[in-house]
């Protein structure tokens, strides 16, 4: 089951009743529990399968375009979990609590306005998630035979995240020792659809992972593809290389730098000015 809530409570327009129509203007479901799995052929259990015919207007079946019809839409103290089976070296578990979401929409279902916030259970206490902005539709012609295609700006802070936990489900196992403590991050994100799946970019972005400060932007196309690619350019406040290599691994330098730190034992400080890491990930 993809969806169920402990209640769920609706408020109609009075006026379209008498001719019929029922235009429903608040939503409110509290409690309610989401099930994210993507499945070993890469399937996600919320993305409806098929065409959407281009004659029906009908939103069952279709969540977002359901709540596009109405005009306020709130979930309180949700629970969503998401499952990946499709990642090669093991099942992946990810579980948001305390889920609170607000969303109010225009007239025509556009542009829509989101709050999220929420909770990580974490081994380290819980990490809190807040995210808003505008829901807004994507440029290029429009296909009456799929779903609009949309797109999201806003802000994004997440806090007391372990980096642990967060590699383990999106990065390759196994983890390396070192990859462990709690970061914060701030930024603008902006999420669009892309030449495959949807391209996220953080802009304007700041973390602080302990004593080493990042500031820079990061982006990733092709997200819930089988194969994503990622940019990263940052710069770093100056750190302590010992304190650098305890936090990030050695194994992740070039081969050449590893033998060099290990044969004359650099030590000293480290200021990255700005730095591009460019890469791809594979199921």
């Amino acid at each position: 089951m993809f969806l169920k809530a402990k209640r769920f409570d609706l408020v109609l327009r009075s006026t379209p009743l008498l001719q019929m129509k029922v235009v429903v203007k608040r939503m409110r479901i509290e409690r309610p529990q989401m099930t994210l799995r993507r499945d070993r052929t890469g399937q996600w259990n919320f993305l409806a399968p098929g065409i959407r015919s281009a004659e029906s207007d009908s939103a069952i079946g279709d969540p977002l375009g359901l709540v596009m019809l109405i005009e306020e839409t709130a979930l309180t103290e949700g629970v969503v979990t998401v499952i990946d089976e499709f990642r090669p070296d093991g099942l992946r578990t990810l579980e948001l609590t305390d889920l609170d979401v607000a969303v109010m929409t225009q007239t025509q279902g556009l542009p829509m306005d989101i709050r999220i916030a929420g909770k990580i259970p974490t081994g380290l206490g819980a990490s809190s998630l807040s995210v808003t902005g505008t829901v807004t539709r994507a440029a290029g012609l429009p296909d009456a035979t799929q779903p609009p295609a949309l797109q999201f700006q806003g802000a994004l802070e997440l806090l007391h995240v372990d980096l642990r936990q967060m590699m383990d489900f999106f990065g390759s196992r196994p983890i390396p020792d070192q990859v462990h403590g709690a970061a914060n991050l701030q930024s603008h994100i902006r999420l669009v659809p892309g030449v495959s799946g949807y391209d996220m970019v953080l802009s304007d972005m700041k973390a602080a992972v302990e004593n080493l400060s990042i500031a820079g932007q990061a982006s990733l196309s092709g997200i819930m593809t089988r194969q994503s690619t990622f940019a990263l350019t940052v710069s770093a406040t100056p750190v302590s290389l010992d304190e650098l290599l305890s936090r990030f691994p050695a194994q992740w330098l070039p081969p050449q730098l590893q033998s060099l730190l290990t044969e004359r034992e650099i030590k000293g400080i480290v200021e990255v000015v700005m730095a591009t890491v460019t890469g791809s990930t594979t199921p």
